[in-house]
């Protein structure tokens, strides 16, 4: 407190009025199942985009609508065979490759058998087909800048890859389709960017 003060009265012989906000405090999240949760579509890390008719998650709020606070890195609080749907866009690509093991092996266990979720991602086969050159090292430079550094991207899975990771966690099915296109009519026109769909990848895999 005396510290405080001490500052604003330093400040005050300078001009400057100042007001030193509150801490904001940790934004809290669930740990536990709410048993008033029916829903059993999913929308993972959600950010701005809200669902109707989704359980929608994220790490932090970003919208005034019903968002729930998860961490989706560590033991998800729903339980074991619950969930029919799940969805998740621009997700997969912001965690370390060992949070995606965690991640992935959470959907599978909270999801009821031939339970789909559909993941949508910026992948390394759009990487290299689409992307910038990256062959020396001014080239791969600016690809990382550019490509991770600027949009916090830290792995991107290539599709052999994440295959392998999900039939070893156990999903029966693991299957790449396109922008928009799904067997299943709640994934119909779900993505919500065109202008990557070169570069991005589209699978839906089962439990």
């Amino acid at each position: 407190m005396l510290l405080k003060k001490a500052v604003k009265k330093f400040f005050r012989t300078l001009g400057y009025d100042v007001k030193i906000s509150k801490h904001n405090p940790e934004p809290k999240r669930m740990t536990e199942f709410d048993e008033s949760i029916k829903l059993k579509k999913i929308h993972y890390a959600c950010g701005h985009r809200y669902l109707e008719g989704w359980l929608n998650v994220d790490w932090l709020k970003k919208t005034d609508r019903d968002v729930r606070l998860v961490d989706l890195v560590n033991k998800h609080p729903f339980p074991d065979n619950f969930f029919e749907l799940g969805y998740t866009e621009d997700f997969l690509e912001h965690i370390m490759q060992g949070d995606s093991l965690v991640f992935l092996s959470e959907v599978y266990r909270t999801f009821k058998p031939d339970g789909t979720c559909r993941l949508v991602f910026p992948g390394m086969d759009g990487q290299v087909a689409v992307g910038p050159d990256f062959s020396d090292f001014e080239s791969a430079n600016e690809v990382r800048n550019h490509h991770y550094h600027q949009f916090g991207h830290v792995h991107l899975y290539s599709k052999d890859e994440f295959e392998m990771v999900c039939k070893h966690i156990g999903f029966s099915k693991v299957e790449f389709t396109r922008y928009h296109e799904s067997s299943i009519d709640e994934f119909k026109g779900m993505e919500t960017r065109a202008d990557v769909k070169n570069y991005y990848t589209y699978v839906e895999i089962t439990k």
